[in-house]
């Protein structure tokens, strides 16, 4: 099992309202876009994923999916906007929401959407 980091941009994603949905249960997984930065070794399904906004940790997913290309942008409900260049690929995998954290942990974010982290719970 690998660790990563996906780093969210508070001005493009509205993560307060994700957090909000999976803690009413109103929401359990979504689609994290694959970016365009190249990533030699693919995250895999099991592997676990630290979700960084705002400098902040706010939120641990599993992968439950494979990259999967889609013919057309996927209605993402938490986006901001409809500039979105990191998803111009398509390319997507599901996450499953394992817990939120409403602690102010520091844990910066990349400028990459994807990087592997040896950081654990």
């Amino acid at each position: 099992m690998t660790c990563w980091k996906v780093s969210w941009n508070a001005r493009r994603y509205d993560y307060q309202r994700i957090i909000h949905d999976f803690n009413n249960g109103d929401v359990t997984s979504f689609l994290q876009s694959k970016g365009n930065a190249p990533i030699v070794n693919l995250p895999i399904i099991d592997d676990i994923v630290y979700i960084s906004c705002k400098g902040l940790k706010i939120m641990q997913c599993r992968i439950t999916s494979n990259f999967h290309t889609y013919d057309e942008p996927q209605n993402d409900i938490y986006a901001i906007g409809d500039n979105r260049p990191h998803a111009a690929n398509y390319t997507y995998l599901q996450m499953q929401i394992i817990q939120t954290y409403n602690e102010n942990e520091k844990f910066r974010g990349n400028q990459r959407t994807w990087t592997r982290t040896k950081y654990k719970q």
